[in-house]
């Protein structure tokens, strides 16, 4: 019995981790999308959020 909790538990935990997992994905995909918009009007022109700022790379 104690393994099956054991198990139990952990696939709990994993589904959990999966959930906030995808979420994360999520927010960082929302944030780059609307980074690199190309509808952007309102926004002052900024440099590519991935660039070094010395400008290199």
């Amino acid at each position: 019995m104690e393994y099956e909790e054991r198990m139990k538990a952990l696939e709990d935990e994993f589904s959990r981790t999966k959930t906030e997992t995808k979420q994360l994905m999520l927010d960082i995909r929302a944030l780059l999308m609307e980074a690199w918009s190309p509808l952007r009007s309102q926004a002052p022109a900024t440099k590519n959020p991935t660039q070094n700022p010395r400008g290199k790379g």
